[in-house]
């Protein structure tokens, strides 16, 4: 569809800046452009747990979002990688799909209203701490056991994948997910 106020330039935008009459500023490899409105859709990368083997099955056979993943787990068994106290969200929800096993992983100290609530669901608690993780989604744990799972889920924190947000004054506030442009 063509839009007669529409220009399509293709690249990427790493500086902007305000002017002084407000104009936003910024650059898409050597073109200068200038406008009153940009629309910043940077997009987020993920910042994952550092347990060796994980990184390699994210979006594999390692997920962060059981409305999404869930159905694929064929009701077997599920594993949860804390990385923080939202590790609690996954030990309650995901029983609607499998056999839930949380790794506390030194990560996450449940509280007794934590651990009343994962009881209530079924979920399983793994205290030792993971070695790495092999296979399609084997936990390898420390003491040397092994648990096979149909796959894992964990809660990385998004990052902003370009610094144009900060630079034009936009402000960014930390969430319990990570790093956002807050809005009115």
């Amino acid at each position: 569809m063509n839009y007669p106020n529409v220009e399509w330039i293709h690249g990427t935008a790493d500086e902007a800046s305000v002017a002084a009459d407000g104009r936003l500023e910024f650059r898409v490899g050597s073109e200068a452009i200038s406008a009153h409105r940009l629309i910043l859709a940077t997009g987020v990368r993920d910042e994952l747990p550092p347990v060796p083997g994980l990184a390699e099955r994210w979006g594999r056979s390692i997920f962060h979002c059981p409305y999404c993943h869930g159905y694929e787990m064929n009701a077997g068994p599920i594993g949860i990688i804390a990385a923080s106290p939202l590790a609690l969200h996954h030990a309650i929800m995901l029983p609607d799909w499998g056999s839930p096993t949380l790794f506390l992983n030194g990560v996450y100290t449940p509280s007794a209203e934590d651990l009343a609530a994962i009881a209530r669901r079924g979920t399983q608690i793994e205290a030792t701490l993971i070695a790495r993780i092999d296979g399609h989604a084997d936990v390898v744990l420390q003491d040397g056991r092994t648990i096979s799972l149909n796959g894992l889920f964990t809660q990385p924190r998004t990052m902003l994948s370009s610094p144009v947000a900060e630079q034009l004054g936009c402000a960014l506030e930390d969430g319990p997910m990570g790093v956002f442009i807050k809005v009115d």
